[in-house]
């Protein structure tokens, strides 16, 4: 007898349906989408015990025709592709027919829907694939379904289910999702019998933002619109100083539908460079729209991911949105005070971006320097000078330098203490400069040019790094004193300047090695 055999057809659905249904949270989401296709303005998501136990979706759609309802259970059913042309051209949320199947075949399923022209509705149950009832009913327009004991029927997988808070949260966030990209649609979010989200509906986007992440990081965002290529992204992003400590409030959509994209995470965050700290993450709102045949949204079961064509057009796209957002808005600040925009634009003259050749004009095409998608690699820097101990006592910061350059005058008055002192904290190390202010704030008052040197010594074990220099402008720094026990202040003109005294400590740990 051969070993090869059909597997049973309740087998084989429950295999299936562990590709969509993973947890509470997926279930919320594939019935959401369906809400949406059906042209619903107000949908109410309520769970318990994280949606374990119960779920219940409700809204206004069109509903579903008596005799559709038995048949929208079995797999592969839809009314939203035809022919294999459609899938070149996907509008909807969902498409593949698979939701229902896959969720009453591990759940006990309740639906009751009616259409906007029938007089009543339908009450329809399934159990594990079974049909239970189907029956008539009084019920008003649109579709409610109720799904009960998830993984009730497959014990091994309900295990591996989180704590019951973990999974409402992730329930949360998708109701999250979709009420930020349909401010059309009123959302409301119900979690173990207490309100969570409320929004208007009102086509405000900001409102929903309001509703969903509250008022100070709606007051915190900054319009974006840029077109190239016949693809347009649009939405907001967050200032500087409301990046967050991870990447959960960064939230990409492409034709409204909600994707989780490293391409994108990757292009905003080096829009965002060198306006946002180190260690954080920038926040944004963004939907991309393109042409459906330029984007293939049929590569995973749950349809988070998506394959782009061209994948370095999506990178200049929200590139070069989120760089002009933020561009335009610090332009704006100055507007009011010319002589302080001139300064600080003379002091840091912005910097073309590593990876494109030039800013491209709307239709042109994108010159790339590098391979941006292979590595992010920076271009190799010159070589920096070497100034021996015999020629370090003169020094002179420069303006357009990096902005660590002001070590160098560290560097130059207490390498003596590095030496003994290595093994203290920055702190330590801080206070014996803190105790010399006198003699500091002197040798850096007065500074004196380097000469150049056409014989450079080798390298020794004491020698000190400095940053390339430029020619163009010298800038005195005259040493002020502290600001909250973590800033040295320093004074040029009618500039002034801050240092991190972690960061001047570390720069210090840097050139030593």
């Amino acid at each position: 007898m051969g070993k090869i055999m059909l597997m049973d057809k309740a087998l084989s659905e429950l295999i299936a349906a562990g590709e969509v249904v993973e947890r509470p949270a997926s279930i919320v989401k594939e019935l959401i989408e369906n809400s949406i296709d059906a042209g619903a303005k107000r949908i109410t998501v309520e769970i318990k015990d994280g949606g374990t136990t119960f779920i219940r979706i409700t809204d206004d759609g069109s509903g579903i025709e008596p005799q559709d309802v038995p048949t929208a259970f079995l797999r592969h059913a839809t009314s939203k592709i035809k022919t294999k042309a459609d899938l070149d051209n996907i509008s909807t949320m969902g498409f593949r027919g698979e939701a229902l199947a896959a969720v009453c075949a591990v759940s006990k399923v309740e639906v009751m829907t009616c259409t906007d022209d029938a007089q009543y509705g339908v009450h329809y149950v399934i159990h594990a694939s079974k049909e239970i009832e189907n029956t008539q009913t009084g019920c008003p327009k649109g579709t409610t379904v109720i799904v009960r004991d998830l993984f009730y029927n497959t014990p091994a997988r309900l295990k591996f289910l989180k704590k019951n808070v973990t999974e409402g949260n992730a329930v949360e966030q998708i109701v999250e999702k979709n009420a930020l990209m349909h401010p059309e649609i009123s959302f409301r979010f119900i979690r173990d019998g207490e309100t969570k989200i409320m929004t208007p509906g009102d086509f405000n986007p900001i409102s929903a933002i309001y509703s969903v992440y509250g008022k100070p990081f709606a007051n915190s965002l900054i319009p974006v619109d840029y077109t190239y290529n016949s693809m347009r992204v649009s939405g907001y992003v967050g200032k500087p100083e409301a990046s967050k400590q991870n990447r959960t409030y960064q939230n990409f959509y492409v034709n409204s539908r909600y994707i989780r994209s490293t391409l994108c995470s990757a292009a905003l965050e080096e829009g965002c460079k060198g306006k946002t700290m180190v260690g954080k993450f920038p926040v944004c709102i963004l939907n991309i729209e393109m042409p459906f045949e330029a984007v293939d949204v049929n590569v995973h079961p749950a349809k988070t991911e998506v394959r782009f064509h061209n994948e370095r057009d999506i990178f200049h796209l929200i590139y070069y949105a989120v760089k002009s957002a933020l561009d335009d808005t610090s332009d704006s600040v100055f507007s009011s005070d010319t002589n302080t925009h001139n300064v600080l634009q003379k002091t840091y003259t912005s910097q073309k971006p590593i990876y494109f050749a030039e800013k491209p004009t709307q239709g042109s095409q994108l010159k790339f320097k590098e391979n941006v998608m292979a590595e992010y690699v920076q271009p190799k820097p010159q070589s920096p000078k070497i100034i021996t101990r015999e020629q370090e006592k003169p020094v002179v910061l420069k303006n357009e330098t990096n902005q660590n350059s002001y070590m160098t005058a560290f560097s130059a008055k207490n390498q003596k203490a590095e030496n003994t002192h290595t093994d203290q904290k920055p702190n330590s190390l801080f206070k014996n400069i803190a105790d010399n202010r006198q003699s500091f704030a002197q040798t850096v008052s007065e500074p004196k040019v380097l000469k150049e040197q056409n014989d450079i010594p080798p390298v020794k074990k004491e020698s000190v790094y400095i940053a390339e220099e430029n020619k163009e402008t010298d800038v005195a720094l005259k040493y002020i004193g502290e600001a909250f026990g973590t800033y040295i202040l320093f004074q040029s003109d009618d500039t002034l300047f801050f240092a991190d005294k972690h960061a001047a400590h570390e720069r210090i740990l840097y050139e030593k090695i």
